[in-house]
């Protein structure tokens, strides 16, 4: 779900911002016509970005962008796109988003939705999170929305697909129990006695988010794998550091994953998420094709046909956040056994310098820039400059991706 999120109770929309994705789509182009079938990686009016799924629609017979979110429970429109469509919004003051303590949530009046399934009456929800958003979106498209069809997502090849049947080689396919995972799609895996409760978000471009019984038990049997970090905020936790192991191979219940980044469920996922036992972002949805029928609530799930592809880690195993109560100054949380702990970094240094750089030089936001050199190519020398109890520590740093385990 990187770095934003609506009360969990109500709507998660998260999109990790440490996180990268490295599939990049044809550009998007204006809608012309009429909306059907979309694929990705051929049809200019969708693409991928950072992990999200976008793709041309119409509201109201106006054009719209709108990426879509298995991981939301309701449709939404961002303030300006509804302002520009000229729909009328009523305030719900359920929930408040914004630093004046204002209302931050409403509802449009009733509107027409055309999308790649067809057209149907809706209310969108209405706020603001295009921050966490890329690629202009005007909002975010529930997988409620397209109920009614059978719809075929498969990451690996940037495509998603209304179908009018299911595919001629679905044998080859494995069907499984569509559930609702708390306010997201998801489905059962089964293998002998055991059930998997695994949910899918198309709204964060993760790997696995596993709950923390498997989370602990996981770490558990592969003593010291998470050597490296990520950090991300969320409505409900603030900003969270968080570990990331690479799996090499993973089971959930029945399913098999080969080489995906893992991390814990926050305080406030395993809230929500109370039942699930897993969660598949965009980049572990790259290892397999998925195609959902909710009208016979059913899940097919096969590997996917191209090679892996490879995922950004964080090769330093270092994050850096702005200090609280300081004037200046980004302080560290170092992975164990990461290169930044071998370079002789600690938790709590203070970050002085980037390859030379003072942080005030960046012309763009530091934490970006800081973000970019941690994911250079594994073998990349970084030179950090930290202050410690006072004294500056100048430090070399080796990047390396994580061991998978």
């Amino acid at each position: 779900m990187r770095q934003f999120s609506m009360p969990l109770t109500w709507l998660v929309c998260v999109c990790a911002l440490p996180l990268s994705f490295a599939a990049e789509s044809n550009p998007f182009a204006a809608l012309a016509g009429s909306i059907g079938t979309t694929d990705l990686a051929s049809n200019p009016e969708a693409k991928v970005a950072e992990g999200r799924i976008c793709f041309a629609a119409q509201i109201n017979g106006q054009p719209v962008k709108l990426a879509f979110d298995t991981g939301a429970s309701s449709t939404v429109l961002f303030r300006d796109s509804a302002r520009r469509l000229g729909l009328n919004v009523r305030e719900m003051p359920r929930a408040r988003m914004t630093d004046d303590g204002g209302p931050s949530m409403g509802r449009a009046e009733s509107c027409m939705l055309n999308t790649i399934a067809g057209a149907k009456r809706i209310r969108p929800d209405v706020f603001n999170c295009e921050a966490f958003i890329p690629g202009n979106c005007d909002g975010i498209l529930s997988w409620n929305e397209l109920k009614d069809s059978i719809v075929e997502i498969d990451m690996s090849r940037n495509s998603l697909k209304v179908l009018d049947a299911l595919p001629s080689d679905i044998g080859k396919y494995t069907p499984r129990k569509l559930v609702q995972a708390a306010w997201m799609l998801g489905f059962e895996c089964r293998n002998g006695a055991e059930t998997v409760r695994v949910g899918i978000d198309t709204g964060s471009p993760d790997g696995v988010w596993l709950n923390p019984r498997r989370w602990q038990n996981w770490c558990g049997a592969h003593r010291d794998s998470c050597q490296t970090l990520d950090c991300f905020s969320t409505s409900d936790d603030g900003m969270i550091v968080s570990e990331v192991a690479r799996a090499k191979d993973i089971a959930l219940g029945g399913l098999q994953l080969d080489d995906v980044p893992m991390r814990s469920f926050t305080t406030s996922e395993a809230r929500a998420l109370d039942g699930c036992d897993a969660v598949l972002g965009t980049f572990a949805l790259t290892r397999l094709t998925v195609i959902f029928d909710a009208r016979k609530g059913v899940v097919y799930t096969r590997p996917a046909d191209p090679g892996p592809m490879a995922y950004s880690y964080n090769n330093l195993g270092a994050v850096f956040l702005p200090a609280r109560g300081r004037d200046s100054g980004m302080v560290a949380t170092v992975a164990p056994h990461s290169a930044a702990y071998d370079a002789g970094l600690r938790s709590g240094d203070v970050l002085v310098k980037v390859g030379g750089n003072t942080l005030g030089s960046f012309q763009s936001d530091p934490v970006k820039v800081i973000r970019n050199q941690c994911r250079q190519q594994a073998g990349t020398k970084v030179m950090l400059t930290v202050k410690r109890n006072g004294e500056k520590i100048d430090a070399e740093a080796t990047l390396r991706e994580p061991v998978a385990n």
